[in-house]
């Protein structure tokens, strides 16, 4: 039983019974699980919207022009979607990711090689690069990755 002979301890509460002083015993528990099942389901529903919105990439900044943009991105998104899945995190191999996407851009544009290209999470970055050469985008809802010729 709870201190005090008075109800409302631990116990009761593991055992079910409730508590709360007086009056209706445990109609403020049921109260508390439906919100706290509510609210959950609201930020399972936000996830979801969160994951929709991930799966296409997010230009921060780009000056390159439409043809080389696009073949970036596409090469970024491919190249994390293989080695930086967002489920599960320990299958995430970054250096992989941005090998794949450096080597792709020198065999697609050769006369704008060499390419420098870094990805992670939580960065940021101060670069001189070349004009009409640099792209910074997010993609996967997680992922920062910069693509520059120097």
């Amino acid at each position: 039983m709870g201190r005090g002979g008075g109800g409302g301890g631990w116990e009761d509460l593991e055992e079910g019974r409730g508590g709360g002083g007086g009056g209706g015993g445990g109609g403020e528990g049921e109260t508390s699980k439906m919100a706290a099942i509510e609210e959950e389901t609201k930020a399972l529903e936000t996830m979801e919207q969160f994951y929709k919105m991930a799966k296409y990439p997010l230009v921060k900044y780009s000056d390159m022009v439409e043809e080389l943009r696009v073949e970036a991105m596409e090469l970024v998104v491919s190249g994390a979607e293989k080695y930086a899945p967002f489920e599960p995190a320990q299958n995430r191999n970054y250096e992989a990711a941005t090998k794949f996407v450096k080597e792709n851009m020198d065999k697609k544009f050769p006369q704008l090689a060499p390419w420098n290209v870094v990805m992670g999470e939580s960065m940021g970055f101060e670069i001189s690069h070349q004009v009409k050469n640099v792209l910074h985008v997010y993609c996967l809802g997680y992922l920062s990755c910069v693509v520059w010729k120097g």
